[in-house]
């Protein structure tokens, strides 16, 4: 049964593409995970103001992993997932939205109020900006603030406070929220992100009456706008979720949301054995044994590495009030001390080559890291999800291992700015050294 479902994991993913052209294989996913303004919003029950049972969620995630999130979300909830770039959307019901703020796959969690296509843009900067200032009263406030206030359990009012003074305000006891209002813009306008974000503000303010805080702000008011689409949001979570499971970092420590999309893509079965040679500060088997029922092995050759690792297994087993099958050691990526055909996944993020090595030994230590890989991983049964910055090197890498391991899926993601590429590979039937 393992093996049955291994060769049917195997051809999933074949029929997503498994060429060697990453463009190629990266072709669908550049369709399905298009902009925003691009959907059919009508789609969208949550933003309904009438419809009391469902909101429209956006969840942000690492760019490259959209389809990827989309996974975890439709695993958890049931919800029709549309991937955008660097987001997913989707309508939940609103007593679900606890859940997706669970979800390890995203970043941040944002409930949506309002789409507005096809703007008519003046051209002008005046005349746009005055745009803005009478923009609050065009979305749907109610349900989306009720949905901040339930889920931050914010004990204040939320109601608009107009014709009242601060002091006024303060003799009530009562408490209202301070809010921000920041702006993300792309493509060509008269005005820039902080001159409509200053307006819509504004407009805000003459709605409500709250006061403007811009640290240590209640509650913060996005305001999108791509070309001539806008939606507004509010996010449900102040700091990222991948701010998890790790308190010492090392110089290149990986984001937790990066290790669980690349777990996700290593289809990790109960009782799967999984390695990660170059560990760094532990972030993926960390976030693995919290998530998967495998037992994870990781090392690293330096030794601060390993006590940072140590340290951040403890810290997120206390964390998760729960033991972790995780095993910390010392070894060598290229002389791994396991014996041949004994581990089922290997999933690593190799040196970039940026901060620490260069891609001139990259090239050398790529094709000594996956031959110890093939070596060691179960034949037509073991998988490995490899992360790197270094293209050309790993391309050529796997071409020269194209007997040990077939490529079967590309993705292009963005690690803090970088291009990286991540690639998801499965083992051939060929032992390992060459008999």
């Amino acid at each position: 049964a393992p093996y049955e479902q291994s060769v049917k994991f195997a051809l999933r993913l074949l029929l997503r593409g498994r060429s060697g052209n990453p463009s190629m294989s990266d072709k669908k996913h550049h369709i399905v995970a298009t902009g925003i303004p691009l959907l059919d919003h009508s789609k969208f029950r949550g933003i309904d103001p009438s419809n009391k049972k469902y909101c429209t969620i956006e969840a942000t995630v690492v760019t490259g992993f959209e389809t990827v999130a989309k996974i975890e979300c439709e695993s958890k909830i049931n919800a029709q997932v549309f991937p955008c770039r660097g987001r997913i959307l989707f309508d939940c019901e609103i007593v679900e939205v606890s859940k997706v703020l669970q979800f390890r796959s995203v970043d941040s969690v944002r409930v949506v109020a309002n789409f507005f296509p096809n703007i008519k843009f003046a051209g002008e900067k005046e005349n746009d900006v005055e745009f803005f200032e009478r923009f609050a009263d065009e979305v749907y406030w109610d349900k989306t603030l009720a949905i901040w206030s339930n889920t931050k359990k914010f004990s204040g009012s939320i109601e608009p406070q107009l014709g009242f003074t601060p002091e006024s305000i303060a003799s009530t006891g009562v408490t209202f929220p301070n809010y921000r209002v920041t702006c993300h813009r792309t493509g060509t306008h008269s005005f820039g992100s902080p001159d409509a974000a200053c307006a819509f503000g504004s407009s805000f303010f003459r709605k409500f009456g709250w006061c403007v805080k811009m640290k240590g702000f209640d509650i913060e008011i996005l305001l999108n706008i791509e070309e001539d689409f806008i939606h507004v949001c509010v996010p449900l979570n102040h700091e990222s979720l991948h701010c998890r499971n790790i308190k010492c970092f090392g110089p290149t420590t990986l984001r937790a949301t990066i290790c669980y999309n690349m777990l996700l893509l290593g289809c990790i079965r109960p009782g799967d054995i999984v390695c990660d040679p170059l560990c760094g500060s532990g972030s993926i088997p960390i976030e693995g044994s919290l998530t998967h029922e495998g037992y994870f092995l990781c090392g690293d050759n330096h030794e601060q590495a390993i006590e940072n690792s140590k340290n951040n297994a403890c810290h997120a087993s206390e964390i998760a009030n729960k033991s972790i099958c995780l095993e910390v050691c010392c070894l060598d990526a290229t002389h791994l001390p396991f014996r041949d055909n004994t581990v089922d996944v290997c999933i690593t993020d190799l040196p970039f080559g940026k901060r620490m090595g260069s891609k001139y030994n990259n090239k050398f230590l790529y094709d000594k890291v996956l031959s110890e890989m093939a070596r060691i991983t179960r034949l037509m049964d073991g998988r490995a999800v490899i992360l790197t910055q270094d293209k050309s090197s790993i391309i050529k890498t796997l071409q020269r291992l194209s007997k040990f391991w077939i490529v079967m899926r590309r993705l292009n993601v963005n690690i803090g700015g970088l291009s990286g590429l991540v690639h998801v590979l499965h083992r051939t039937s060929m032992s390992y050294p060459l008999k």
